[in-house]
């Protein structure tokens, strides 16, 4: 037993009230700690999914800046391939109105025989790296005819590690096409006058 004394009357506390406060304090420490940590698994995972959305947003905005400001084809597709942004150059290029566009996809747009190149890139560049290298390939006017292209693709990832959207950069390439198919016709007439001349040689 301790004796207390002070201004008031001495008092007695005993070693078991000193125990039971004791007790006491430690159960609140307990009881607090719980608290907080059970705080921190609930705020943790909300702080980490709101930055993750904030950086998203960013990536989106910045996207869809250079979208309206570069001269290539700019278009963003869903993960069916649906046509969801597109810049003026893209709509441009393929002579599609925006509505006829929202309507749709990649593949309503690309000749068959494309069909397998841009699976082969989905699956296996887009899906490993999140991006591919250029390729070639055509596209379809709306007048039906088939326009050569340049086309990179790359993926935007949500937080949960799912692809949103797929952007798409098409550069039109059918003048340079135009200007390689005209050398080679010229080289192969050179050929053929060479030829005509050797044999003429010998007569």
């Amino acid at each position: 037993v301790l004796l207390v004394r002070g201004a008031a009357a001495p008092f007695t506390v005993s070693g078991n009230d000193l125990l039971d406060q004791t007790h006491w304090i430690q159960v609140t420490t307990f009881l607090v700690f719980l608290l907080l940590q059970l705080a921190l698994a609930i705020a943790l995972p909300l702080l980490v999914a709101g930055r993750m959305k904030r950086t998203l947003g960013v990536r989106e905005a910045s996207l869809r800046l250079l979208n309206e400001n570069t001269r290539d084809a700019l278009v963003q597709s869903d993960s069916a391939g649906r046509f969801l942004h597109w810049n003026d150059s893209f709509s441009e290029l393929l002579g599609h109105s925006s509505a006829d566009l929202a309507v749709m996809s990649e593949r309503d747009v690309t000749p068959a025989k494309w069909h397998a190149v841009d699976a082969q890139v989905e699956h296996g560049q887009l899906a490993s790296s999140g991006r591919s290298a250029v390729y070639e390939k055509e596209l379809f006017r709306s007048d039906g005819s088939a326009v050569a292209v340049e086309v990179r693709k790359f993926t935007l990832t949500d937080e949960d590690g799912h692809t949103p959207s797929v952007w798409t950069v098409v550069r039109d390439i059918s003048a340079r096409k135009q200007a390689e198919d005209e050398l080679r016709s010229r080289e192969a007439m050179l050929r053929a006058t060479q030829q005509i001349a050797h044999l003429g040689s010998w007569t």
